[in-house]
């Protein structure tokens, strides 16, 4: 995935100017970072995203309106570059929900309409749950087979 030199630079300074308007929210660099990616996705802002990966990125802050993480975010905007990039990251957990309860993969089915999406994100729920059943009756129990 090729990255445009122009978009890139525009990204930084965005980061920058928007740095102290995050402060509130995220303590750390890599939690204001996630913010303030998250804020321009919500906003429609054209962003070059590895600019905020480059910089560090805390795939567990949570945004403080609904309770998603990036993964929920990006999931409920179909937005596919960065889950390119999430994918390159060691710690992302799939099984986090939102405020409402919310799987990514339900946002990327629900919000989106992107079922591909959603469906591999269903899948990647599945890896990391293993004998948590993640839906239906008894969610968040765990399965023992005899």
């Amino acid at each position: 995935m090729a990255v445009d030199k122009e978009q890139y630079g525009e990204t930084k300074r965005l980061i920058v100017s928007q740095r102290s308007s995050v402060s509130e929210f995220a303590t750390d660099e890599k939690a204001m970072n996630t913010q303030i990616l998250i804020d321009n996705l919500k906003a429609g802002t054209i962003v070059e995203p590895q600019v905020f990966f480059d910089g560090g990125i805390s795939l567990d802050h949570r945004d403080p309106e609904t309770g998603g993480t990036l993964l929920h975010v990006a999931a409920a905007y179909g937005v596919r570059s960065i889950f390119h990039l999430i994918l390159k990251q060691d710690d992302a957990d799939y099984t986090r929900t939102d405020f409402k309860d919310r799987y990514p993969s339900t946002l990327a089915y629900e919000v989106a309409r992107d079922f591909v999406l959603g469906r591999f994100l269903m899948k990647k729920e599945m890896e990391l749950a293993g004998d948590i059943i993640l839906y239906g009756p008894g969610a968040g129990k765990v399965v023992i087979d005899d």
